[in-house]
């Protein structure tokens, strides 16, 4: 398989009025499109309309990446917004910003590498190695380090919950809303300098036969662990830890 890409789409009119029931409908079967035609390219299909934020959220697998004009299906002549997180395999999450209004682009911020955050470090290790940085022990083999950084990781979901067997692509009672750690080859600390560090050094201070858990706002976003000297490394970046400027007022 090649060309996988799993593409998040947030999609929201820039007035901060509803979706109607109908407009998301529209969205949805014209937004999740493979090759001209509703579907996905082995990542299932996601959709959920959040009520508070006013917000459509689509997560399908749209291959080579295909545009469409997302004020089309907007009855009142609102424009619309489109925040687009995608993670091509074999890359790191990019994100972009485009608005769209009567039928033409309005504005748009280009494509870059998406930035994560994360506000609590959990480790665990016969040693508390990190604690001139200020991790405090909590059993005989964790620590809890009160700190907040940030990263570039890839969330890729394709074959997740994808089968051969004629098992559909898109189920409306399909559960949207859980964070299953993914495996990924690609992963960059961005903040604090000394993660930075510890990343451009191999891990080499980190201990065999132990992990860390970066969290945010409690929820498990990055899992390291190191055995045999080998790192590996899942991650579940999801809308809320995004530190994007363009996801900075939802």
């Amino acid at each position: 398989m090649s060309n996988i890409v799993t593409a998040y789409l947030r999609i929201r009119k820039t007035n901060n009025t509803h979706l109607s029931e109908g407009e998301q409908e529209n969205l949805f079967r014209h937004l999740v499109n493979y090759h001209g035609e509703f579907g996905s390219y082995w990542v299932r299909v996601l959709k959920k309309y959040r009520q508070n934020l006013k917000c459509l959220d689509i997560q399908y697998g749209c291959g080579k990446t295909w545009y469409e004009d997302a004020s089309e299906y907007i009855t009142d002549n609102s424009e619309v917004e489109v925040v687009t997180r995608k993670c091509n395999e074999g890359g790191l999450d990019t994100i972009e910003l485009t608005r769209f209004k009567d039928g033409k682009e309005t504005y748009e911020i280009r494509e870059r590498l998406c930035t994560y955050a994360f506000d609590k470090i959990m480790i665990f290790s016969d040693t508390n190695w990190l604690a001139e940085e200020g991790a405090d022990k909590d059993t005989h083999y964790s620590a809890i380090l009160d700190v907040a950084g940030t990263y570039h990781s890839a969330n890729d979901k394709s074959f997740v919950d994808v089968w051969r067997d004629g098992t559909p692509l898109y189920e409306e009672e399909y559960p949207y809303d859980y964070f299953v750690l993914t495996e990924t080859d690609n992963f960059k600390f961005t903040a604090p300098a000394f993660l930075v560090e510890l990343q451009e050094n191999n891990f080499s201070r980190m201990p065999n036969h132990s992990k860390m858990i970066l969290y945010y706002k409690r929820r498990k976003v990055a899992l390291l662990m190191k055995n045999y000297d080998k790192i590996e490394v899942s991650t579940a970046d999801y809308w809320d830890n995004c530190a994007d400027e363009t996801c900075q007022d939802w």
